[in-house]
């Protein structure tokens, strides 16, 4: 397993960086300036261990769970918009993000999850995979644009609903200067070339502000569709 020292671990692992030398290196689904290894979850975030050890100890049990599948690994990643499950102590969380990095909310709905359309390829046959956040990809016979949302049940990767992109749409704003804000759309401007698209939001104070396409990710129509 591969570690790296701790003065040098992305400045959002909430770990002491003198206590010990080394921790655990992300490697999984979301980069490490985007998610946190499963120790460090465990241990360093919740609490629920108190070394790495224990740590491991409660991954090779096979009781927690990452978007509905079973996850062994230390340093597997976590990051947004995924639902954990610890089953032996009964509590759910979904990761999200503020001014601060990422958060670890209590939910009650943790069998869903909203997935962004990023891109689609077409397979052989005709059949057309979609590639989600997250490093998901779903085979799907209904046809869905890049960077609509979707809600999908966790227990049967079933597509639920489909959140389209556009204006009236409730959003997060998932980095820059106003990441975490709940907003909705009010203005989008696809500009022509290699000109970053941007969007206008307005958020739940009624101010308006302006931030790239790519840091919008949809969560429902008139409110968020999962708790946030």
């Amino acid at each position: 397993m591969k570690h790296q020292k701790r003065l040098s671990a992305p400045k959002h692992y909430p770990i002491e960086r003198k206590n010990g030398k080394y921790v655990v290196s992300g490697k999984g689904p979301h980069s490490e300036g985007l998610g946190v290894p499963m120790t460090v979850f465990l241990r360093d975030i919740m609490g629920f261990a108190e070394t790495a050890d224990e740590a491991r100890s409660i991954l090779k049990s096979r009781n927690v769970k990452v978007n509905g599948k079973v996850v062994t690994r230390e340093n597997y990643t976590v990051g947004f918009m995924d639902s954990i499950s610890i089953e032996k102590i009964d509590k759910d969380f979904r990761v999200l993000v503020d001014s601060k990095g990422l958060v670890f909310k209590e939910v009650e709905d943790a069998d869903k999850r909203i997935y962004r359309v990023e891109d689609k390829t077409t397979l052989k046959g005709g059949e057309t995979q979609f590639n989600l956040d997250g490093g998901v990809n779903m085979v799907l016979d209904e046809e869905y644009p890049t960077r609509a949302s979707l809600i999908v049940d966790l227990e049967n990767d079933k597509v639920e609903k489909e959140l389209p992109f556009e204006e009236g749409m409730t959003v997060v704003v998932t980095g820059g200067k106003h990441i975490g804000q709940i907003a909705s759309i009010k203005e989008i401007h696809e500009l022509p070339g290699s000109q970053t698209n941007k969007v206008i939001l307005e958020n739940q104070e009624g101010v308006e502000f302006e931030t790239v396409i790519d840091y919008v990710f949809v969560l429902g129509e008139d409110e968020p569709e999962v708790a946030v």
